[in-house]
């Protein structure tokens, strides 16, 4: 702190900045952003694409709806999985936002919620958001 405060710097802006500069999604096209992390499950032998995203907070997607749900199509078309999800996850916001494409969409928002809606809390794709899945398609199976 007291160097933060020699140099004139607001340590809270200044992370802001930070990671507002390192998580920038806006010169990237939503299939772009897709495929730069999604990982494949095998959840109850059903092939599950999730692809995460993490942002700053979810200003840099609430102008995109359309764009994410094209984008979602897209990718879930050429894809191998029986459902497809995309999870935008903001540190600043502590929780998710998750948009999917599927054959089981009912069980997805069941594990989920609905689409675009926010989930507190969720930040992790193998903790969290992985077993809830697994939970709900062990059920409905």
């Amino acid at each position: 702190m007291y160097w933060a405060q020699i140099a004139g710097l607001n340590i809270d802006e200044f992370a802001k900045d930070m990671f507002t500069a390192g998580t920038d999604i806006s010169n990237k096209t939503m299939v772009e952003i897709f495929q730069t992390d999604v990982k494949a499950f095998d959840i109850e032998e059903q092939k599950v694409h999730i692809v995460q995203s993490i942002i700053y907070d979810f200003d840099a997607i609430d102008s995109r709806k359309e764009e994410i749900e094209e984008s979602l199509q897209t990718i879930h078309s050429k894809s191998d999985a029986v459902d497809t999800i995309v999870c935008f996850t903001s540190i600043h916001d502590n929780g998710s936002r998750f948009y999917a494409m599927g054959k089981h969409m009912a069980w997805i928002e069941e594990a989920l919620g609905p689409m675009g809606s926010f989930r507190e809390g969720i930040l992790s794709r193998k903790i969290q958001i992985v077993p809830a899945l697994s939970d709900i398609y062990q059920l409905r199976s």
